[in-house]
């Protein structure tokens, strides 16, 4: 019985303070998440103390402290064990503050990590593929996005999902047949109005204006402001060739 209590006297306040941590920074209210995550900090292991960083990196950078925020992921990087989770954290912040090639580099860090890694959160194999994927795809990188892209097909990850990268990455590189079989999988599993848009323009580009004009109706229809699917039908009316 002494030692049950002792257990519960060392784990149960790392738990407490985590939790009410976690809901103040759910709720946007850093300082107070700060001054938690500092108490759980006081009784945790090192497992709970990286998991803790990594939170508290989260908390700051959507609070906007983005200094304070790679000072933490720094703390979690020098206590160490799961390389996947921290990169993908590290590559998360530098994609969403615009520094793609950082990003993929930490990316690329976190699958290259995956199989020596504790896996501490819920980040996947897939969905660090997914995102090397979408940042090739926006630097321009089209075969590198495609290869990626092409990885994670029938797996678990959203189908829906992966099936449009594909058909945007195929289209991009001017290969309208597969990208309309992709555009079309993917409708069939998530029936999207930005996948008709595109699924319009790839029927375009390959001439068959026909079934353009339908696709182009369909978004209009949900979406009667959507400027893409406004010049789209603009182009259709005049008989504009594709200039793609």
């Amino acid at each position: 019985a002494m030692n049950n209590q002792r257990f519960i006297n060392f784990f149960a306040p790392v738990l407490l303070y985590s939790d009410i941590a976690d809901a103040y920074a759910a709720l946007g209210q850093t300082a107070q998440a700060q001054t938690y995550y500092a108490l759980a900090n006081q009784y945790a292991t090192s497992v709970e103390l990286f998991k803790n960083h990594i939170n508290q990196a989260i908390a700051y950078f959507d609070a906007g402290q983005t200094a304070e925020s790679f000072a933490e992921l720094r703390r979690a990087e020098r206590i160490g064990g799961d390389a996947a989770t921290l990169n993908w954290n590290y590559a998360t912040f530098y994609r969403l503050l615009g520094d793609p090639a950082n990003a993929l580099k930490h990316y690329q860090r976190a699958l290259s990590g995956w199989e020596d890694s504790a896996h501490y959160s819920d980040v996947t194999r897939e969905g660090i593929i997914y995102q090397i994927g979408a940042l090739q795809f926006a630097q321009k990188n089209f075969t590198a996005a495609i290869t990626a892209f092409q990885q994670i097909l029938d797996t678990t990850y959203d189908q829906a999902l992966v099936t449009n990268a594909l058909g945007n990455a195929y289209a991009a590189t001017g290969e309208y047949e597969k990208a309309l079989t992709f555009f079309q999988s993917s409708i069939a599993l998530n029936d999207r109005p930005e996948t008709h848009l595109a699924l319009a323009f790839t029927y375009y580009a390959l001439g068959r204006t026909d079934k353009a004009q339908i696709e182009v109706d369909y978004v209009l229809l949900y979406d009667p402001q959507n400027l893409r699917a406004q010049q789209l039908q603009t182009w259709l009316r005049a008989g504009t060739p594709p200039a793609f």
